[in-house]
């Protein structure tokens, strides 16, 4: 039977937060663990070259591959998030006059396929091989299940720390919602995340973005947190 009683506080602060390496989901997952401390490691001398994220969306690919930037840039490293095929192109076209210590390419799997992009890629990679910098790749798929042109593409990118991120389960996914809440200070009752977590996609970006709706009209509406209000604007 669902807790409706009022939260004690409306949501008063905006839940829009930072990705970083600290307030990523873990769980009991060892491999969420592990690939955590991969990346925090990933800056130093005896960090991986090469990071490889694979998994599903909503596992936290991107989370990651944007607190690794977030954390280059709060020690005044550089990093470079290349984010289209362009991207890819240009930056491979002024690659020695790149000053990046750090690459990242989020969502590998929608530029392979183009030996001219693919490439590119083997430039990039090779260029910051040679000059002691990262990389740090996700994609949808494991290395050698990519469909590239290029197969010794394939090849390299398996000569690194590769992480697969599954789903997450429910119960995790409740946990992740109220992480996120506590991280700014505030309180999910069990009951306000299983609701939301049992009506949601599976996607925990997807379920982080209707805490987000719902933490801008409780602040807009002065409203209390509470099952009937989460049913009135999701239409549950």
């Amino acid at each position: 039977m669902w807790n409706e009683r009022p939260q004690q506080l409306a949501l008063d602060v905006n839940l829009n937060d930072e990705p970083t390496l600290d307030n990523f989901f873990i769980g009991a997952s060892q491999t969420r663990g592990i690939a955590v401390q991969s990346v925090r490691q990933q800056p130093t001398p005896i960090g991986d070259f090469l990071i490889y994220l694979w998994g599903p969306a909503g596992v936290g690919k991107s989370h990651l591959a944007q607190a690794s930037a977030n954390a280059f840039a709060k020690e005044g490293r550089s990093a470079a998030f290349l984010r289209s095929s362009e991207d890819i192109v240009a930056y491979a076209a002024y690659i020695e006059q790149q000053p990046h210590e750090l690459v990242i390419i989020d969502d590998l799997q929608h530029y392979l396929g183009s030996e001219t992009i693919e490439s590119a890629l083997f430039e990039i990679y090779n260029w910051l091989r040679d000059t002691g910098r990262r990389l740090l790749v996700t994609a949808d798929a494991s290395p050698r299940h990519l469909n590239t042109a290029i197969a010794d593409l394939k090849s390299r990118l398996t000569w690194g720390g590769i992480f697969h991120l599954e789903k997450l389960t429910d119960e995790e996914l409740a946990s992740a919602l109220q992480q996120r809440c506590s991280n700014r200070g505030m309180k999910l009752s069990d009951e306000i995340a299983t609701y939301i977590i049992h009506r949601a996609p599976r996607d925990a970006n997807v379920i982080f973005a209707v805490l987000e709706r719902l933490d801008s009209l409780t602040l807009e509406q002065k409203r209390l947190l509470t099952i009937p209000f989460v049913r009135e604007v999701m239409g549950w």
